[in-house]
Order: structure tokens, then sequence, then C-alpha cells
């Protein structure tokens, strides 16, 4: 019987492929639902599919009529599964497709660093109005958490309720070309402020004009959801993810504003030397990221609305 993966990012795919190379998974199936169709996307996924017998994708959130119609389509050709397997579990779209098809087992993997501390994403288990619409109470993700079997994680802790299973990270890329150049680079880390709405584009572009002066940065690596590099910095491999640059060696610095790239920089290569650059305290962060030796910077707004650092 095959097992099934549903993976929303690059991430996701390099923690399937992690957890098929270490239980050695014969027969997979791959459902990758990203919510952009950039470069990156594609290339992982394209990398991905020789490690599956069947593999199903699609852009998401454009149409959720046309997403919900396509989950069902997708239920009615897999029907059963021995394991499902999801790195975000709350999502309406792994619980939708759960609930249409037969499965032996439920299991997890880490989304990001929300499973090593008590993110308000996964410890909110209240359900939205849609779940209660589409979803019978036992899909409710309050009532999944207790089905699941097995975590598979890069870095076991009291945070994961579940069994555990310690995985070694793999990618579905080869990023090897790096580790023959001995140049070890300093890369920045950008977020989508202006494109959240957090901070208009010029506050956003004077953030990053301040953090460029006060650390001593080679590349940029953009968010996806950002339209334009904002800086003069060079792009970074925009083909690779973060996690994939460390593993490669060629990273000995990362500064940013993404504390899932920091803490698994630290856990992939724990001499990488990371900067967590903050607007607001998060409590529930500072723990983890004093035990991983990151340091914190905040971002602050003066009486004259002036960015200081």
């Amino acid at each position: 019987m095959n097992n099934l993966f549903i993976c929303y990012t690059p991430f996701h795919l390099n923690m399937a492929f992690s957890i098929i190379k270490k239980m050695k998974y014969k027969s997979n199936i791959l459902v990758y639902l990203p919510s952009i169709g950039n470069k990156k996307n594609k290339y992982y996924y394209k990398q991905s599919k020789k490690y599956y017998k069947i593999t199903y994708s699609k852009i998401i959130k454009l149409s959720y009529i046309k997403d919900f119609i396509y989950i069902h389509n997708l239920a009615k050709q897999i029907k059963d599964v021995n394991i499902f397997c999801a790195g975000n579990l709350k999502t309406m779209y792994s619980r939708l497709l759960l609930s249409l098809i037969k499965h032996n087992r439920l299991c997890t993997f880490d989304d990001g660093v929300g499973h090593y501390y008590k993110s308000p994403y996964f410890s909110n288990t209240k359900e939205k109005i849609i779940g209660r619409i589409f979803l019978r109470k036992n899909f409710y993700y309050s009532s999944l958490l207790s089905k699941v079997k097995l975590h598979f994680t890069l870095y076991p802790n009291k945070n994961i309720k579940h069994k555990t299973i310690k995985l070694d990270y793999n990618s579905v890329c080869d990023s090897g070309i790096y580790l023959k150049n001995s140049n070890k680079y300093t890369l920045f880390l950008s977020r989508p402020f202006s494109e959240e709405g957090i901070m208009s584009h010029e506050k956003e572009i004077d953030l990053y004009k301040i953090i460029i002066k006060y650390e001593e940065i080679d590349y940029i690596q953009m968010h996806p959801r950002e339209k334009s590099n904002k800086t003069n910095l060079p792009i970074f491999n925009d083909l690779l993810v973060v996690e994939d640059l460390i593993s490669s060696g060629c990273i000995n610095k990362l500064i940013g504003f993404s504390t899932t790239s920091l803490i698994i920089g630290k856990i992939l290569k724990p001499s990488t030397e990371c900067i967590f650059y903050y607007l607001r305290n998060n409590n529930n962060l500072n723990d983890i990221l004093t035990s991983f030796n990151i340091v914190r910077k905040k971002i602050e707004f003066n009486h004259h609305n002036r960015l200081k650092i």
C-alpha cells in the first residue's frame, strides 16, 4: 500500500525525502500544494518527482472553490493509503484530503520551527468556521492531534507531545557545487514587510539600509512573497532554500527576520553565526533562541518615527 506525503513548501519536500530515506519507504505518493508558482517551487518539485511513484501538484489559494474541487477529485484517485504524512496538519487542505481517503496511520513532520516551541499557530486549536462547515468533528484539528502516531523531526524536544523519530536533513537538490568554493558568505534574509502591510515601502528600505550599514553582508535571499529586491545587495542563488545553502557549507553568517531559517541553520551547522532582528518581543521564542546562541536585535522607532537598532 502507498504512503502519502502532503507538502506545501520546498522545505517540506526536503523533510519528506529525509523521511523516505530514513525509513526506506518504497511506494510513495506526493501531493505538493504551494501557494506561489515561482522558480524555486517548480525546481524542488521537479527534483522530488523521482522519489515518488505518483505525484500531484497545484498552486493553491487562487480560487478556494477550485481548490475544494481539486482535493475531492484527488481523493477519488488516491482512495486509500497506509501512512498519511503532513508537515502542516492544521491547514484545511491537509485535513480535507485526510477526511476523504482511508488511511492506516497519521504522521507529521516539522513544518519549520513551529513544533519546537509553543507557537501561536500550532497551539491554537479553535476550529474556524470553514472547518466546522466542511469537516466532521473527528477531523477538527483538536481531534486529530490525539490520532497522530509519530512525528519526524530534526530537533526532538519537550514541546513535541508525540513519539518522535530524529531525522538527518537531506535535500532533493544537489548543493554540492558550493562545496568546491572555499569562500564563506554572510547572507541576509529579507521579509515582505510592505507587502504584508507591516510598514511602508519607504520605511522598509530605510530598515534594510540601517541593517546593511551595521552588518557586513555579501548577499541577500528574498522572501518568496517579496515583489522586488529593496536593497543594493546581489541575490544569492534564488533557486535553493536557505537550509540547503547552509548545508553546503558556503554560509558562515545568517542575518534576518526568519526564526525558521535561523534556528534550522543552527541545527544543521552549529558554527553558523545567526542574528535575529525583530519588531516585537516573543517570550515563547526567547528560550529557544538563547539555547541556540542566536543573537537578538530589536528594531525600534524613536519619537520622530525614525528607525533605530
